[in-house]
């Protein structure tokens, strides 16, 4: 006997699809944020060394982990279910998710580009970013409604 499924094939591509995108656009733009994103006063409020280290490195580093996972995701909902494609929307829903915990608990309060308060638009991004890797992994489970 068929039944339906949970969430729709389309909807959970979709939804992945919009994840894997907006990740990919986050980690891209980490690359202009030492040199456009942050007040220039800021920087210059850092000391050398750990500028280097925690502004420069941290950020980059970030921007490449981003990518990867952006790319990734793009990958992954086109595939066959697999164990390993189960285990990466799995992973990124735990990641995303302690991504939402931590913009609540040390909010972003520090201008980024345009945005003299991120912190909401942060929260609602990283909150749709997650509801996507969330709709991506049951729908990689199958799961069905009967």
């Amino acid at each position: 006997m068929r039944t339906a499924k949970l969430i729709p094939d389309r909807l959970t591509t979709t939804a992945t699809n919009i994840s894997g995108v907006l990740v990919l656009l986050i980690g891209t733009a980490h690359f202009a944020m030492p040199r456009f994103g942050y007040n220039p006063a800021t920087l210059s409020a850092i000391p050398d060394i750990q500028r280097d280290h925690f502004v420069y490195l941290g950020t980059y580093a970030i921007g490449c982990f981003l990518v990867a996972f952006g790319i990734l995701t793009l990958v992954a909902g086109r595939g066959d279910r697999s164990f390993f494609e189960r285990a990466f929307f799995g992973v990124m829903v735990a990641v995303w998710g302690m991504r939402v915990v931590l913009e609540v608990l040390y909010p972003v309060n520090l201008p980024l580009f345009f945005l003299t308060n991120p912190h909401p638009v942060l929260l609602s991004v990283i909150a749709l970013i997650w509801l996507g890797y969330l709709f991506g992994f049951i729908g990689q489970l199958g799961c069905s409604s009967g």
